[in-house]
Formats: structure tokens, sequence, C-alpha cells
């Protein structure tokens, strides 16, 4: 990283891992970007894609609502399919993410 104190290059790579299926890296990169920068919602949301994927479900879920509360008009949690959903080994997960994508749908149409 060029500049290790910009969030949005952290942010970046940590997306790019996500495509290539490396989690605990674009985990990792999420994580130090809202390190340097907690009130930019959409981190929150990445880092909750890479634990969810890590099935680490408690804490996804945690960060949703963390990037829910600091916008709450932005409702594109397009990862939050129904078959990425499904692919959950947690059923109590599963039941709470697609809550949590229903909310923010039925908020969303506000």
């Amino acid at each position: 990283i060029r500049d290790p104190y910009n969030p949005y290059l952290y942010s970046r790579r940590s997306e790019i891992f996500l495509r290539q299926g490396n989690y605990k890296q674009a985990f990792r990169d999420a994580d130090k970007s809202i390190q340097l920068a907690p009130d930019l919602y959409f981190l929150y949301k990445r880092r909750a894609a890479a634990q969810f994927h890590l099935r680490e479900g408690d804490a996804a879920l945690a960060d949703l609502a963390k990037a829910m509360e600091l916008d709450p008009s932005d409702f594109s949690f397009t990862w939050i399919s129904p078959a990425v959903v499904a692919s959950y080994p947690s059923a109590e997960v599963r039941e709470s993410m697609l809550v949590f994508a229903d909310n923010a749908i039925v908020g969303g149409a506000d």
C-alpha cells in the first residue's frame, strides 16, 4: 500500500481479495480500513462480507448493523442473496441474515 493511512486503498484491496475468495486477507484489509476511518459505513459492509464467508456470522451481522446505523439510506446488500445465505451452515445465522436483508429492503421501500 503506497499510503498506509488511506482507508480507501485498504478497502479497494479488500474488495479485490473478496472477489478472489481470499477472505482472510479481505477481512484484514477491511479491518485496517475501519481502524483508519471508522465512520465510513461501506467499510463495515465489506468486512461483514469477509466475515460471512469465514463463517463468523454473528460478527458479520454486527457489522451490517453498524453499517445501517451509520447510513440507514444505503440498502445495497447484494451479496446477501438467498443462494449465498443458504450456503451458511448455521440455521440461526441463516435466518438472521434473511431477516436483516428483509428489513433493509422494507426500510428502503419508504
